[in-house]
């Protein structure tokens, strides 16, 4: 039995880091000023602003600088923040990057222990563990199990040195049918949704910081691209990015995240799309391919964010190789992370063809409309 795919990555952004992201001779705040971002309190002090107070349950409002229940003032959101995830330096969350081993299966699939079922289980089994697979088939209905049976033994006669879904739909289409293969996706997305360049110099790398200043970020873009008919990772109206690059600790093995954010209104406004890529921590200079599958060293995706810097949608992933120049995880000024890649395909959880068509349905986040 050989595992197909991997359907399901998981990310999460959560709380946000201030950084004066002004030019050389401003101040970035007065003092005195306060600031809401993400329901945490902050206060200007010495030109910088400083965490003054996480609100909890309560409300951040900064025209007051308190934390208030909702009794205090009636407004259930931040009254003195513009809505948006704060300024230039809220680099989202530093820290967690949500489960990046789990792998189950998220939503409904077909029927209770369909051979689409039994694939998805697969997908989250390592490519050696065997035992792992074979739970996963036995976990199957005897229906499941002899389409998955099909599809196999189809596969091995006609996609032995091809082991895609392309492969699969051609040479196997009924039996690819049965097990929910069908390459068919949303056509309101392109396929592919577009492309991006990479080229990123990381001089910094990210640990547990609470204050972020200039020499810690990059203040420019460097995932550049457009996808769809309307979209650009250089959003309409920004006036600029900053990315930065993190050390994340996870049971499954720790990364490496690089993330960038568009920005408006001097800082005070993030626009979407924010950019993720994602390799390990303990990657070699050289090349990596850039996907969705158990064997892809590293992964790209592109979403929209909520006021407060949730994952609002997923517009997609990217699918390619980039090539790692170097990678020195250690914290501060002493680690670094260079990386570059041209041509990178984008495409929509909607419309994955090489992944068996629409995925969004594998996804904890929903897809975005279509650009």
């Amino acid at each position: 039995m050989k595992r197909v795919l991997l359907f399901v990555f998981l990310i999460a952004i959560a709380a946000m880091f201030v950084v004066n992201c002004g030019g050389d001779d401003d101040d970035g705040c007065e003092d005195g000023d306060f600031l809401c971002s993400n329901n945490v309190l902050h206060i200007c002090e010495d030109g910088a602003w400083k965490v003054k107070e996480d609100c909890g349950d309560k409300t951040c409002n900064a025209a007051t600088g308190q934390c208030e229940t909702p009794s205090d003032n009636g407004d259930t959101g931040n009254s003195g923040d513009s809505g948006n995830t704060g300024d230039t330096g809220n680099t989202g969350n530093t820290g967690n990057t949500g489960d990046t081993g789990d792998t189950g299966d998220t939503g409904d699939t077909g029927p209770a222990g369909s051979c689409e079922d039994i694939l998805v289980c697969m997908g989250g089994c390592s490519e050696s563990d065997q035992s792992c697979m074979e739970e996963c088939f036995y976990a199957g209905s005897t229906q499941g199990q002899n389409d998955y049976n099909a599809l196999a033994e189809c596969v091995q006669t006609n996609c032995a040195t091809n082991n895609t879904i392309e492969c699969y739909m051609e040479n196997c289409p009924t039996q690819s049918e049965a097990c929910g293969i069908t390459g068919k996706g949303d056509e309101n997305y392109a396929a592919p949704y577009g492309s991006v360049n990479i080229n990123g110099d990381f001089n910094y790398i990210i640990t547990n910081e609470q204050q972020l200043d200039q020499s810690m970020v990059i203040m420019n873009y460097f995932v550049t691209g457009n996808f769809g008919n309307a979209g650009s990772m250089a959003p309409m109206g920004a006036e600029g990015a900053f990315s930065y690059a993190a050390f994340i600790s996870d049971p499954q093995g720790d990364i490496i995240q690089a993330v960038q954010m568009p920005f408006a209104n001097q800082g005070q406004t993030v626009l979407n799309p924010v950019v993720f890529l994602i390799v390990p921590a303990d990657a070699s200079p050289g090349s990596m391919t850039v996907g969705l599958t158990i064997d892809d060293q590293s992964q790209l995706f592109f979403v929209d964010t909520d006021p407060q810097g949730n994952i609002a949608c997923m517009h997609g992933f990217g699918i390619g190789t980039i090539n790692v120049n170097s990678l020195n995880p250690a914290p501060g000024a002493a680690g670094n992370f260079s990386v570059n890649g041209s041509d990178i395909q984008l495409y929509s959880l909607k419309n994955a063809p090489m992944y068996g068509g629409d995925i969004s349905g594998e996804i904890q986040y929903n897809a975005c409309p279509p650009m």
